[in-house]
């Protein structure tokens, strides 16, 4: 959404057979519905590039 970029059918529920519950599974990337919207950009292209480079730089990633 930052970008203008709806993604649809990203999702799938399942019922859990044993629960009963929905439980929510990421559909493939090649089900996804990628649509673009202008008029919801609220970032800059350079400065999401920037905000993404920055969370995969090995300083913010989390290690156990």
């Amino acid at each position: 959404m930052y970008i203008g970029r709806l993604v649809f059918n990203r999702l799938a529920c399942r019922k859990n057979p044993v629960s009963e519950r929905r439980v929510s599974r990421l559909n493939s990337p090649e089900q996804h519905v990628i649509q673009e919207i202008p008029a919801l950009r609220i970032v800059q292209d350079a400065l999401w590039k920037r905000a993404k480079r920055r969370q995969t730089s090995p300083r913010h990633q989390i290690t156990t």
